[in-house]
């Protein structure tokens, strides 16, 4: 007798819609597959595998409902028939049969779902080259492309969305574990990315392995999102290299020279070349810098500079020299050891699910965004209101600033000692 395709619930809750699954099982293999059909459990007929007749008049869509399993079972009926009468039963496993049936719902006679998963993020990915997303954005987005490119090529065969499950998710993380030295919490932004547009694809009619959504990062693949330990540098360390002689080493002064100067702007380094003498202006003596945020919701900034900045602006007539970032980030690090930077770090990263402590030497730690994080952590360690430093940075939640403020553990408790509680 040959084989018949039947429906099951997964696992039915009484009084709430429950998920519909097509079972067939046929020389050793079997295929389990939602039919994105729902019924409620106690309107389900055990022996029919169907919605009992009494109810579909009471919910006319039940009649529906029927009628798509009624296809279901015939289509797969048919396709098992047709691979039998051609001798090539062989060839039938649960992939090809779950292949034809999503392409069957889609309304495709060939066999093949609408678009491979890698057509279909090439495509995404040339429609968000178009949009209006700035370079850098789409740039970090094209590298992720690229090493899941990588990956993909490592899988037997072609891949298809119905193949997208958490042991893909899986599958791909190992595959950075075991081939590269990235760190987890840039593996959780790659993946991060692929599921944005595995989402994007669920929206636009793909029909997935799973809820990519209901995959968690974090705590089912033990990526975590927090990057490695990152340094800024104190006021006394600025002070020394803007104190650095440099003069036998022009472009390594121009380096130095930039980077102590927005160390006491605080600008992300792709705003720096957007800087120029239009953005200052000078009130009872102070020199001020005018300039609009562009990250998020675009808010005017307007930041006081103290008397080294002016020093450094006034050298390059306000248009601070323009460097970039691959070249900063090589020579800033010269400039940093040749000013004695050399104190090794200890710092903590997540790597393959777990922490390590990595001890480098500071000078190689800095970095463009260094200034940044100096700028913020100068200001706090001054006194500085939060809300104050805040304005001053464009940030517009406390919990994403605290992010760029580096207090040194022996720092912060020296300053913690000179407490009364500590001293009573």
């Amino acid at each position: 007798m040959p084989p018949r395709p039947n429906f099951y619930l997964e696992r039915p809750k009484p009084g709430k819609p429950t998920a519909i699954s097509l079972h067939f099982n046929w020389s050793g293999a079997q295929l389990r597959m939602s039919t994105k059909e729902y019924v409620l459990p106690e309107h389900w007929d055990k022996k029919t595998h169907r919605i009992k007749e009494k109810f579909t008049d009471i919910n006319p869509d039940y009649i529906e409902v029927n009628r798509v399993l009624d296809e279901l079972a015939m289509f797969v009926t048919n396709t098992y028939n047709k691979f039998r009468r051609e001798r090539k039963l062989v060839e039938l496993t649960p992939e090809v049969l779950k292949r034809y049936l999503v392409a069957y719902r889609q309304g495709r006679t060939d066999g093949q779902p609408a678009e491979p998963v890698l057509d279909y993020y090439r495509r995404y990915m040339e429609d968000r080259l178009r949009s209006s997303l700035k370079a850098s954005t789409t740039d970090s987005e094209m590298v992720s492309l690229n090493l899941f490119e990588r990956f993909a090529a490592t899988l037997p065969g072609e891949l298809h969305f119905e193949q997208v499950t958490l042991r893909l998710f899986e599958r791909y993380r190992d595959w950075f574990w075991n081939n590269t030295d990235t760190g987890d919490s840039t593996i959780h932004k790659h993946l991060k990315r692929f599921r944005q547009m595995c989402s994007h694809a669920a929206a636009s009619g793909q029909d997935m392995g799973c809820d990519v959504n209901a995959i968690k990062l974090a705590s089912q693949l033990r990526l975590s999102p927090a990057a490695k330990e990152t340094i800024a540098l104190y006021t006394e360390e600025l002070q020394a290299l803007h104190q650095l002689d440099l003069s036998s080493k022009p472009h390594l002064e121009k380096v130095r020279d930039l980077f102590v100067f927005f160390c006491h702007i605080g600008l992300r380094f792709n705003r720096w070349k957007e800087v120029g003498p239009d953005n200052f202006t000078v009130k009872d003596g102070t020199y001020y810098l005018d300039i609009y945020t562009q990250k998020g919701k675009a808010k005017r900034v307007i930041i006081p500079l103290d008397p080294m900045a002016v020093e450094i602006g006034k050298k390059y007539g306000f248009k601070p020299p323009n460097i970039t970032g691959q070249v900063f980030n090589r020579q800033i690090k010269e400039v940093c050891l040749l000013a004695g930077f050399t104190e090794e770090i200890r710092q903590v990263k997540q790597i393959k699910g777990r922490s390590e402590i990595l001890s480098t030497p500071k000078y190689q730690l800095v970095s463009t965004h260094t200034a940044r994080r100096s700028f913020a952590t100068s200001a706090y360690e001054a006194g500085l209101p939060v809300r104050d430093i805040m304005a001053l940075t464009g940030h517009s939640q406390e919990k994403t600033l605290m992010r760029y403020i580096r207090e040194d553990p022996r720092r912060n408790a020296e300053r913690i000692a000179k407490h009364n509680r500590f001293n009573k």
